[in-house]
């Protein structure tokens, strides 16, 4: 391995964290897996196949540009673009085919004049806002631009879903929105082919009548959105960001490390200096927090993190040299998880796990 830093994505434990959530997903009750900004930084393609080889339905994305490199490598499925498109984006969403969300008649109207000019049908689902207050139409609107759009010949409805705001925190909440969407559910003259709120948390903790697609992210790559699911299932890391030391020092007691001098020496100690840093998507807010797995010992963190490098005690490791592979996230240990190390700087593990390995190549 010549590279500088590397992530490693194992697709065996992606599959067992698919199969152990299927274990929760009530009969007759499709899947879309959610890869969203390239799978949450694990790779889009190949996340893609594994989820539509485990029975997945439809695959979730953020905007037509990652829906539309997604036909473009091949996939055939149906692909759902979850936030709100723009008009610019038409043009990609008719000729790749993608399903579209719908949060705006003013969008959902260009649409159809658009779809009716180049003689298609655009498959849509349409968003309900249930207490998010990010996007999708308001709760007591449901059954009049459901009515609006089933009029409009150059869309399809395929879908209508609306989104929890705390399903793994605020279970009062959680069942309030549930409530709402099945009542909004009820005025409508039919219901479209899928029905959908629950995200991987909600999976696990509710069970919701009416719903017949579930929506899987975080989970599925070995994330808990919280301590109290460990109880509940048993997941593994999928992705592992790795690096090497380019550069042993030494550091004598009153000496410090780093910029502005945040750490300063007890003791005479070893550093190892990693070529990564905040460049390459190991978060600054980790600098003097974070850990190194280096020959099987957890190595602190110590200084500020740069841009390009970051310095991790290696004073308890007897034997060590240049090129010395370490693991800055993922693997067994549970500090180097990506919640754990969220938690160390009051972070998200979502954007954590979406930063990682900018510069890195994926294996």
């Amino acid at each position: 391995m010549e590279d500088r830093s590397w992530t490693e994505i194992n697709l065996n434990n992606f599959e067992f964290n698919l199969q152990e959530l299927k274990s929760f997903i009530p009969e007759n009750t499709s899947l879309m897996q959610i890869v969203k900004a390239d799978a949450y930084g694990h790779g889009a393609l190949e996340i893609s196949k594994i989820a539509l080889k485990m029975g997945a339905t439809l695959l979730g994305v953020a905007n037509a540009e990652e829906g539309s490199l997604l036909r473009y490598q091949g996939i055939s499925a149906p692909i759902l673009i979850l936030s709100p498109s723009l008009v610019s984006e038409i043009p990609a969403i008719i000729e790749n085919d993608l399903l579209c969300t719908i949060s705006d008649l003013v969008f959902a109207e260009a649409l159809n004049r658009e779809a009716i000019k180049k003689k298609k049908v655009v498959a849509v689902h349409i968003k309900i806002d249930t207490g998010m207050h990010r996007s999708g139409f308001a709760l007591k609107d449901t059954e009049k631009i459901f009515d609006a759009i089933s009029f409009m010949e150059g869309l399809s409805i395929n879908g209508i879903f609306s989104h929890f705001a705390a399903s793994e925190s605020d279970p009062e909440f959680t069942m309030k929105q549930a409530s709402d969407f099945v009542n909004a559910l009820m005025s409508l003259p039919k219901r479209p082919e899928y029905v959908h709120i629950a995200n991987s948390a909600a999976v696990l903790s509710y069970n919701i009548p009416y719903m017949n697609l579930v929506r899987l992210g975080l989970m599925s790559y070995g994330i808990y959105p919280s301590p109290s699911y460990k109880e509940k299932i048993e997941l593994k890391p999928v992705m592992q960001f790795k690096t090497k030391i380019s550069l042993i020092k030494y550091v004598r007691k009153g000496e410090s490390v780093g910029y502005n001098r945040i750490f300063v020496a007890k003791s005479d100690i070893k550093v190892a200096i990693l070529p990564v840093g905040y460049a390459d998507g190991y978060d600054f807010q980790l600098s003097n927090r974070g850990y190194a797995l280096i020959k099987t010992v957890l190595c602190p963190i110590i200084g500020k993190i740069s841009m390009d490098m970051t310095a991790v005690d290696i004073s308890r490791i007897y034997q060590i040299s240049v090129g010395e592979e370490a693991v800055l996230l993922g693997g067994d240990e549970e500090e180097l998880h990506a919640e754990s190390l969220a938690s160390l700087y009051d972070g998200n593990s979502y954007e954590l796990l979406c930063q990682i390995g900018r510069r890195a190549k994926r294996y």
